[in-house]
């Protein structure tokens, strides 16, 4: 745009204030065209390009970014409270000891181990009954014969060392299965409680039946007849809240002391086992490593647990609540499987206390 002359603005601001009639001029800037050269006493002007308003727009600003945890709980979340007990909870170990003549030196094993069997059941008020593998004859109306060792006891020691010694003039048609479930029936001597966790330890040189097969088209010829007491009369859940156990001849490590390779048995403790060994063989010098093994499972398997109504949606179950020494549970404290949730070992909600979980359910 062209400049114009310094004394050409002045005469043009004196003609504007003397008031004299004019016509509005519009300028307008014309790019890129040489203008011809102004003449002395000549008022020199532009045209200029009339800019029209800008039509009104209405800008709508963006929606607020929520931060996630203000969000509001979906609708299907499921929120549930449970309550804590004092005890560790109750466990009922049922022993079924071999009792055939080549049994002296077995029995003389395990009769100094208990402490290794309760080693960790700390605070948990056990009993354990001891039973034979020998069937009671049908005559006999004490269809259960067994001893009886509990946690307060105060000479469980000597008790212990009694019932698993029960001599070796038993049958040498050993009935480990059918005996099991003879034990916990005991219908002369009722003593499995409705709420403990229930273990079950076979302790002999042989197999079921002997060798596997010598009791055919009898109840307790396979280890479904154990299995199917525990958990459809009993009402227990292997690997939750029962566990079979054994010390035996394993196959694949057979013991020479030992006539057969326990089979059966073996099928009866890899039943819903994971990665744990719940099994030693008769014929180690010490059962003292096996039992503390055992110990151990028992004391997993008590770890209290809980059953959620649904199961929950990976990663979205929360929980609220305190353990004993003040600090805040969390979800790493736990473990899950399906419905059934427990607490690991040392990470317990504190005593008698209550906490709350709240989850997104799977849908069904």
């Amino acid at each position: 745009m062209s400049i114009l002359p310094s004394h050409t603005k002045a005469a043009f601001l004196t003609f504007l204030l003397t008031g004299v009639a004019c016509r509005t001029a519009e300028f307008k800037s014309v790019p890129n065209q040489r203008q011809a050269p102004q003449r002395p006493g000549e008022v020199q002007t532009e045209e200029v390009k009339k800019i029209e308003p800008a039509e009104p727009r209405i800008v709508i600003a963006p929606s607020p970014i929520i931060d996630s945890a203000l969000k509001p709980e979906p609708d299907n979340v499921i929120t549930e409270k449970f309550v804590q007990e004092s005890s560790r909870g109750t466990a009922d170990i049922l022993i079924v000891i071999d009792d055939s003549s080549s049994m002296v030196e077995e029995q003389k094993n395990l009769s100094t181990k208990m402490n290794a069997l309760v080693e960790s059941l700390n605070d948990v008020d056990w009993q354990i009954g001891v039973v034979t593998t020998s069937r009671v004859p049908d005559s006999d109306p004490e269809k259960c014969k067994i001893q009886m060792i509990r946690s307060k006891d105060t000479d469980a020691d000597s008790k212990f060392l009694t019932a698993v010694q029960p001599g070796v003039s038993g049958s040498t048609a050993e009935e480990g299965i059918y005996q099991s479930v003879m034990g916990l029936k005991c219908p002369n001597a009722p003593w499995v409680r409705p709420s403990s966790t229930v273990a079950v330890l076979i302790v002999s040189d042989e197999d079921n039946c002997s060798n596997g097969e010598g009791c055919r088209g009898k109840e307790g010829e396979f280890e479904t007849y154990l299995i199917d007491y525990v958990e459809k009369t009993l009402g227990r859940r292997v690997g939750v809240d029962a566990g079979f156990y054994g010390i035996y001849s394993p196959p694949g490590v057979r013991c020479s002391t030992a006539s057969h390779t326990a089979n059966v048995y073996q099928r009866l403790i890899d039943y819903k086992v994971k990665t744990q060994m719940n099994y030693g063989r008769i014929c180690d010098t010490s059962y003292q490593s096996t039992l503390q093994r055992i110990s151990k499972n028992i004391a997993n398997l008590l770890r209290k647990t809980f059953d959620l109504t649904a199961i929950p949606v990976a990663g979205t179950l929360t929980i609220e609540g305190t353990k004993p020494d003040g600090q805040s549970l969390r979800v790493t404290d736990l473990e899950i499987v399906g419905r059934v949730l427990s607490f690991k070992s040392g990470q317990e909600p504190r005593p008698n206390s209550e906490f709350v979980v709240r989850y997104e359910p799977v849908s069904q």
